[in-house]
């Protein structure tokens, strides 16, 4: 074969195996278009003009229609709004056709939908600024407070306004106001906002990489005012307290699960196994009954600390949360009751011999 020939077959060889270049994880989502801040004074540029009925409605014409459809969209802002129709965002903010990425939900909640709908906002698109805006006189809000009945799956909807209305009830009482009320939709806001660093991993590495920032802000139905509430007053705590992965950081209910469980464990060890005399004297119908017994106080420990928490949260706990909080208590029963008894094996041997023999309920 010539020489020219061979090359040619090596360069082909070469461009047809050569390893598909991967896409970007999002376009432009390491490169926003501008700055959190920038972003920022856009919002508050844009409310301004609405405000003052001003509107230069930008963006909105075919050719914007036709660039978007054909180009993709790079919104700069994701923003996590009510569903209340007295809340247009794109009014609101006097933006034009793609240039905001809307996550809207009764309450301004974030929960599992609205945290992915958030992680593709910010973390595919690559918005720099993420804003979660309660509004004036929120019924999803006003009905918690009150504690309406609600039907249907409404219930786990606003579930997770039931923190940021214990925290407003707790510093101003149970009786309902506007205060309360105002007081109640901030605590909301900031709810959201913590809902999405702890529950967001791909959200709170942006924060921490200063790729994204997150505000809150609540939007005045009469006057068409936002008034700004800048980022989570506990915005480091929060991100130094994310585990990795999706899913809260861990609570501090299992923390106290867990303590329990050690106190338990300590009382066990003196009482039974600090003096083996006495331990190899008890009959094997006390052995049971103490395991038992201690089994059961670590599991009421950390069922109460691990309810303790979850009322905490809400009930929208994820699967694997439920499972461990399970497994944990189910863990320490079975473990000490067959600590309470020996050895594990021993303790099966002297059980089943003392069924056969007819001494486990005589006492001997």
């Amino acid at each position: 074969m010539k020489p020219n020939v061979l090359i040619v077959c090596l360069v082909s060889l070469c461009v047809l195996t050569w390893p598909a270049r991967e896409p970007a994880h999002a376009a432009g989502a390491d490169t926003p278009m501008m700055s959190p801040d920038e972003a920022l004074q856009r919002l508050r540029d844009g409310n301004t003009r609405f405000q003052r009925d001003k509107r230069k409605n930008p963006e909105q014409g075919p050719a914007r229609r036709v660039e978007v459809a054909q180009k993709g969209q790079r919104p700069f802002v994701t923003v996590v709004g009510c569903s209340d129709s007295r809340v247009p965002l794109e009014h609101v903010f006097d933006a034009g056709i793609g240039e905001l990425f809307v996550v809207r939900v009764a309450g301004n909640v974030c929960d599992t939908d609205e945290i992915g709908s958030v992680e593709y906002g910010t973390d595919h698109l690559g918005t720099p600024l993420l804003v979660v805006l309660g509004h004036s006189r929120c019924g999803a809000v006003t009905a918690v407070l009150k504690g309406e009945e609600v039907h249907g799956s409404i219930p786990q909807l606003v579930d997770n306004i039931v923190p940021a209305a214990a925290r407003a009830k707790a510093r101003l009482g149970e009786a309902f106001s506007n205060e309360l009320l105002n007081a109640a939709i901030e605590q909301n806001v900031w709810q959201s906002i913590q809902d999405v660093l702890t529950r967001s991993h791909a959200v709170s590495e942006r924060v921490k990489g200063k790729k994204l920032k997150i505000v809150g802000a609540i939007y005045d139905l009469e006057n068409g005012t936002v008034s700004w509430l800048g980022e989570h007053p506990d915005q480091a705590s929060l991100l130094t307290g994310h585990a990795a992965g999706h899913g809260p950081a861990l609570p501090l209910g299992f923390i106290g699960a867990g303590a329990g469980i050690l106190v338990v464990a300590l009382g066990f060890y003196l009482l039974f196994f600090f003096d083996r005399t006495r331990f190899r004297r008890m009959t094997v119908k006390r052995r049971m009954i103490g395991g038992n017994v201690a089994a059961t106080l670590m599991t009421l420990f950390a069922t109460a600390g691990i309810a303790w928490e979850f009322s905490r949260m809400g009930s929208h706990v994820p699967l694997w949360a439920w499972a461990l909080a399970l497994a944990i208590p189910a863990a320490a029963m079975l473990a000490f009751s067959l600590l309470a008894t020996g050895s594990i094996m021993d303790s099966f041997k002297r059980i089943v011999k003392a069924v056969k023999e007819g001494r486990v309920g005589t006492g001997r």
